[in-house]
């Protein structure tokens, strides 16, 4: 029997209030895409290596980029080069036994200064289309050219009792090993925070602390999966920080990587061969912007691109000390992207291509969802009460203009336009909201007096919430590891700390970010972690009621802070701007910061990747000139709110 289709939606709208009126988190729509992105890529990398006069010898290797092609995305290698100055003393090649070919430069006696020039031309292409697999669950076992992969390592231990259990209690009711990975990916998408610098990067201890860098997520989901047989690779590379947009009914959905060193996986299927997964935000694909050096095993084994070695001249001397420049340019750039909304059980939000007949599902609303997971604090404070949560809004009809595509700032940059003068709001304070009530009717003798209500207790208690994680004061171009291996002997690798950041002082466009109070809180003062690059100016932010989802009325405006008193040094610090002199009492739930801006200011404020702590639509942008705010954002801004809550009883 088919149910009318008037019925049937009906019938999904009420399953969507319900769904929001249940306990716990929001579920959030996954992003199911169509289309094509291909483009032509000039990559640089420059090493400089100072103080490399204190090593008696010393060598830096690369690994060599090779064109691949897998069912959604393919690299080719137009040209590579590598330039020096000085020549080195020696050069070789080899290949390792997971196929990578690492290019070896030896100087004999090496001067103060080295510098390296890697340069890369590549057509990169990513097609995103219906994909159908039949791969069964649990899987065949793989050919002998591939097992090597099933195994456990040094940093991905798919043997360990823990991973064992979970694999197979997450891939329970998994009937192929596309849903398998799907499963398996999805958990570490939702239980998984995201953060920039992790003590340690092994499957096991990513489990333990729930937290990580993409080097986390690669192994934690490699382990998951070799525990169910299904082989796994690690990739190293590069991603690149220019922005791609994704057209969906009511909402422009912009994804961005930052520039520099990334960590993924590939998983092979029997019908599919290698597919590529990054266990961050995708299935079966990565955007072409993802541009791959080398696989292996784990990153133990992956450790070749970038690594710095060299035998010490004296025993607790000084050491050569590196650093990495990356710059790209798109020779041409063309993004054809189309997407559905759909809720297919993940709380936070993943891409993919269609598979099989995904796209006939309902589609999922443009949310202003819930709060998914606590608030991260800094150490000491307390966390806020879970936020209630709220309906979702009815997704528009009428998709809306192409918004401005969110960039980077260049060397270059044109003086700047303020945005549109902050209104100033004009609230009613609580005691004027009291003398306007009706007045108390005259006492009736002989009747007893109705019991007074209890005075609400008084906003005493400090209150501090946000997304908090981010590198402070780090000059990102000299973040390496260095190790001793043997008697005078080191080595220097690279890490995968990344300047994730949006340029967010353009005149074409402004940002905002949600933020969720669990509680009432009479706000004091907003934080954001920002970088000042040049120019002059003002920077202040309006504090907006939540519209389903979005930016609304505004509540008040903070203080105007003078970009002058932003540091020119390297790395990201907080700017706290106040609220103090509106102090305005805040309800639970949803609010907005947005950024305004004056003068020629070139202003980066810190992200991280994914939804560490708000909904998958609450980072905004739109030009500034438009008055709707349907460009959303796939990573969160790195925010604090302070305050006063009420003291508890």
């Amino acid at each position: 029997m088919t149910l009318p289709i008037r019925t049937f939606c009906a019938a999904w709208a009420l399953l969507a209030v319900l769904l929001c009126l249940l306990p716990g988190p929001a579920l959030a729509a996954s992003l199911v895409m169509d289309g094509s992105m291909d483009s032509r890529i000039a990559y640089t990398l420059t090493y400089t290596v100072q103080g490399a006069d204190a090593a008696r010898m010393l060598s830096l290797s690369v690994v060599e980029p090779k064109p691949y092609a897998t069912l959604t995305t393919h690299q080719d290698v137009l040209g590579f080069s590598l330039g020096f100055d000085p020549r080195p003393d020696a050069q070789t090649r080899s290949t390792d036994k997971r196929g990578n070919t690492i290019l070896t430069a030896t100087w004999n006696s090496a001067p103060a200064r080295i510098t390296l020039t890697y340069t890369l031309n590549a057509a990169t292409r990513t097609v995103l289309q219906e994909i159908r697999s039949t791969a069964p669950f649990p899987p065949d076992r793989p050919p002998l050219d591939v097992r090597v992969y099933v195994q456990p390592s040094v940093q991905v231990q798919s043997e360990s009792r823990e991973i064992r259990l979970l694999a197979d209690k997450i891939t329970a009711g998994a009937r192929t090993s596309w849903e398998a990975v799907r499963l398996c990916v999805g958990w570490i998408v939702d239980n998984i925070r995201y953060v920039g610098d992790s003590k340690t990067y092994d499957a096991l201890s990513t489990l333990a602390v729930r937290t990580g860098n993409c080097q986390n997520f690669s192994h934690l989901a490699a382990a998951l999966l070799r525990a169910c047989g299904l082989p796994v690779r690690i990739v190293n590379g590069i991603t690149l920080d220019r922005p791609y947009d994704v057209n969906t009914t009511g909402l422009v959905f912009t994804s961005k990587m930052a520039l520099g060193r990334h960590s993924w996986i590939e998983v092979w299927f029997p019908d599919l061969g290698w597919a590529p997964f990054d266990p961050q935000n995708s299935l079966l694909f990565v955007a072409n912007r993802y541009l791959r050096c080398e696989v292996g095993v784990d990153n133990q084994d992956t450790d070749q691109d970038g690594r710095l070695a060299w035998i010490q001249r004296e025993a607790g001397g000084p050491s050569p000390r590196m650093s990495e420049q990356h710059a790209a340019a798109f020779a041409s750039d063309q993004v054809d992207l189309t997407g559905q909304l759909l809720d297919l059980g993940s709380r936070k939000l993943l891409r993919q291509p269609r598979i099989g007949l995904l796209a006939a599902l309902p589609p999922a609303q443009e949310p202003g969802l819930a709060l998914q997971e606590p608030a991260s604090v800094q150490p000491g404070a307390k966390l806020p009460e879970p936020a209630a949560l709220q309906a979702s809004s009815p997704r528009p009809t009428k998709a809306p203009a192409t918004q401005p595509r969110p960039e980077t700032p260049s060397a270059q940059t044109p003086a700047q336009k303020p945005v549109s003068p902050p209104e100033k709001p004009q609230p009613v304070s609580p005691d004027k909201q009291s003398a306007l009530a009706a007045p108390t009717p005259p006492r009736t003798p002989g009747v007893a007096e109705p019991p007074a209500k209890p005075k609400p207790a008084p906003f005493t208690r400090p209150y501090l919430a946000g997304n908090l994680d981010f590198p402070q004061d780090l000059d990102f171009t000299s973040t390496r590891s260095t190790q001793r291996t043997g008697l005078n002997t080191y080595q220097s690798t690279r890490t995968f700390l990344v300047e994730s950041a949006q340029y967010v002082t353009t005149n074409l466009t402004q940002y905002a970010q949600v933020f969720q109070l669990g509680e009432p809180v009479r706000l004091r003062s907003a934080g954001l972690a920002l970088h000042r690059y040049g120019g002059a100016g003002q920077l202040w932010l309006e504090l907006r009621r939540d519209n389903a989802g979005k930016p609304g009325k505004l509540l008040a405006t903070s203080d105007i802070q003078d970009l002058a008193a932003l540091s020119l040094q390297p790395g990201y610090r907080w700017v706290d701007f106040s609220f103090d002199r509106d102090a305005p009492q805040l309800p639970a739930g949803d609010h907005w910061l947005v950024l305004g801006f004056t003068g020629d200011a070139v202003v980066n404020w810190f992200f991280t990747y994914g939804k560490p702590v708000g909904p998958a639509y609450g980072t905004r942008y739109k030009s500034a000139l438009a008055k709707d705010w349907s460009g959303a954002l796939s990573y969160e801004f790195t925010y604090r709110v302070q305050g006063l809550a009420q003291a508890r009883k």
